[in-house]
């Protein structure tokens, strides 16, 4: 389906909705309708536009606009995907100080029958692992359940928030300088992070992203 096509599916869609009753009624005519959700699909569109503009136009690595930080792009730049070098390793066997990014899905315990302790365990013992294998300015992408739709019960271990805290009390140990790009965008916000990798039968991930700046 070609993108207008999608985003008038999607417009249609949102009218039946959100104006049902009103249509049925006929409080609401489906004309005034339509042109409504087009408004609202419009309005965040140009302030990306304008947002996406402003970053562009930045040679700085994190623009400040009014009173926050734009950090969209941890790397400062626009990404040339076809000259980046990368590998598939295990975490334990990751060299100190020598990766520009990390990114990592790690094991969530939810299909297993060993002990969550275990689990407990790599993760307080995996943290200082990616971060301390992050060259200087360093990006680490981490995967994390959200939300589960089975039932099962996220443990804290894996819980983003609790991740969060756990990277950012690592890092001020060994006085690391973070920017928590989860964070650094006002709400609401169209572009607001975290990330997520929806599942409707199984699970909610939501993407953390950090740069750890090491030399201060």
């Amino acid at each position: 389906m070609e993108l207008f096509s999608r985003i008038l599916f999607y417009t249609i869609l949102k009218v039946f909705i959100r104006h049902q009753k009103n249509l049925t009624r006929g409080s609401e005519k489906l004309n005034s309708s339509i042109v409504q959700e087009i408004q609202e699909l419009v309005n965040p569109i140009k302030k990306l536009a304008n947002i996406s503009e402003k970053i562009q136009n930045s040679k700085t690595e994190n623009q400040f606009i009014d009173s926050y930080t734009i950090g969209t792009n941890p790397f400062g730049k626009k990404i040339d995907f076809s000259t980046i070098k990368y590998i598939t390793q295990n975490a334990n066997k990751l060299q100190k100080n020598m990766y520009d990014l990390i990114i990592t899905d790690p094991p969530y315990g939810f299909n297993t029958k060993e002990d969550n302790k275990i689990f407990a365990i790599f993760y307080k013992n995996i943290i200082p692992v990616l971060i301390e294998s992050l060259a200087a300015k360093g990006v680490l992408t981490l995967c994390l359940p959200a939300k589960s739709f089975t039932g099962k019960i996220i443990p804290l271990y894996i819980n983003p928030g609790f991740i969060t805290n756990s990277i950012l009390l690592y890092c001020k140990t060994k006085n690391y300088k973070v920017i928590n790009y989860s964070e650094s965008l006002p709400f609401p916000s169209i572009l607001k992070f975290p990330y997520y990798w929806e599942s409707q039968k199984a699970i909610r991930r939501e993407v953390l992203i950090f740069q750890i700046i090491k030399s201060l």
